[in-house]
């Protein structure tokens, strides 16, 4: 029982390291049915090419050696009966041989992309006499030995079907010349094997399949799988926080250093700082060589007092370089002098990103990458108030989303503002008419009162 449960929870699909782990160890999908396939494939492409000659020289071996002209010499006969007659034939069937050969190896290999796996284990367990009678009495065991059954009747019904219907022309073999009747009996053979090469070629591909599958199902993981290898591949989490805690503090300590050859220091005196250079002769526009947020941002402000460093207290653009810009980014003007302005009247923060205003749901997949989920809800509740929140496409530029990965969206009820949205085919990113923190305008008076003269 703890077994079933065991893989029951097993439910997550195998990582490359699981798949790969498996391959060292011996482990690849290989179906049986599909070797099987190649070689009968291979033996009916051999007879076809080289099945005359296979014959002719089938006819000569046994004529020539039947046919004693002299026999005081017969040791002579013989020796030039095997090199000449029963060589060619050895000849043929030994490139046969040799294409068989390379198909067992190959075909085994279709399901895990003809990649060779080369493992040399001695696994004691294999020799234990109660396992082996056990693997032979289990489930599987079972379950294969009724599939072969069921796959011999399949084909042996075909062919015996095949047999029944060439009755006649089988005894009629018998009133025809010798080399004819050979002709005819390679026919009946070349055209029963392709008709038998069908069922064999659906039997190949299902097994295939199911093979694939059952490979795949058997090495499924955990979620304590996974985080185990996660753990041996990547460390465990407290490692990884503590080296990632030693990068902050090596990169913080770079970067107060870019501080003392800043030209300008814009702040919001308690919670935003961005250090700012710019050289005319190797520069299009300042770029951004330190910034930070709350304790770090006094820091900075520090570092620059200590080094004559300007300091600006500019606080809406001080919040907008730090939520747009990365540290080695210059400054987009025409992006910045854009978005700016509604930052500016609105006092909104610019770590608030603001809603954009699409038509319909063309629009939302235009800007976003809309999900099942969101598309039921869109589609119950909008046009409306509803806003969702999806992983945003590149198209949407990160003044409006504060630098997030994901986007605000929402289709509006009012009509104008619909009519304005499909009219014009644009989408409009935009927040409600009040300053930030307040509560949302309902009127033209409301927005007239919160707003006045900003607007």
């Amino acid at each position: 029982m703890a077994e079933e449960t065991s893989q029951e929870d097993k439910q997550l699909e195998p990582t490359e390291r699981r798949l790969q782990k498996a391959r060292e160890d011996g482990q690849f999908a290989q179906s049986r049915d599909l070797t099987t396939l190649g070689l009968i494939t291979i033996f009916l492409l051999f007879i076809f090419v080289a099945g005359p000659s296979l014959m002719t020289q089938l006819v000569v071996m046994v004529k020539e050696g039947l046919t004693f002209s002299n026999p005081d010499r017969w040791a002579d006969q013989v020796s030039t009966w095997f090199a000449g007659p029963v060589l060619s034939l050895a000849g043929l069937l030994g490139v046969f041989a040799l294409l068989a050969i390379v198909v067992a190896i190959v075909a085994p290999l279709g399901l895990s992309g003809f990649r060779p796996v080369f493992v040399l284990k001695f696994r004691g367990d294999r020799l234990d006499p109660i396992k082996g009678i056990q693997r032979l009495l289990s489930l599987p065991t079972l379950v294969e030995l009724l599939k072969t059954v069921a796959k011999a009747f399949f084909v042996l019904g075909i062919g015996l079907g095949y047999l029944w219907i060439l009755l006649g022309g089988v005894s009629a073999l018998v009133n025809e010349d010798f080399e004819l009747a050979l002709q005819s009996t390679g026919s009946f053979i070349f055209n029963g094997a392709i008709l038998m090469l069908f069922p064999l070629v659906l039997i190949g591909f299902i097994d295939a399949l199911f093979q694939r599958y059952n490979y795949v199902r058997q090495l499924r993981m955990s979620p304590e799988e996974v985080k185990q290898e996660m753990k041996e591949t990547e460390g465990s989490p407290e490692v990884r926080a503590k080296i990632r805690q030693k990068q902050r503090q090596m990169a913080t300590s770079r970067m107060m250093s870019a501080v003392e050859r800043a030209d300008v220091v814009v702040v919001n005196p308690d919670h935003y700082s961005v250090a700012l250079r710019y050289d005319e002769k190797s520069m299009r526009a300042p770029i951004v060589v330190a910034k930070g947020l709350d304790a770090t941002a006094l820091r900075i402000q520090e570092i620059a007092k200590e080094h004559t460093v300007p300091i600006a207290r500019i606080p809406p653009l001080a919040r907008l370089l730090y939520a747009r810009l990365d540290i080695g980014e210059p400054i987009p003007e025409k992006l910045f002098e854009a978005v700016a302005k509604v930052f500016e009247a609105k006092n909104r923060p610019s770590f608030d990103p603001l809603i954009v205003h699409v038509a319909d749901l063309d629009g939302v997949r235009s800007i976003a990458e809309l999900t099942p989920e969101a598309e039921s809800l869109l589609l119950a509740f909008s046009p409306g108030p509803l806003t969702v929140v999806l992983k945003k496409k590149s198209n949407v530029p990160d003044l409006v989303t504060s630098g997030h990965s994901t986007v605000a969206v929402r289709i509006p009820a009012h009509p104008m503002m619909l009519q304005v949205l499909k009219q014009s085919g644009l989408y409009i990113a935009a927040p409600s008419a009040n300053p930030f923190g307040y509560t949302s305008p309902t009127t033209a008076q409301h927005v007239l009162a919160q707003l006045g003269e900003r607007i």
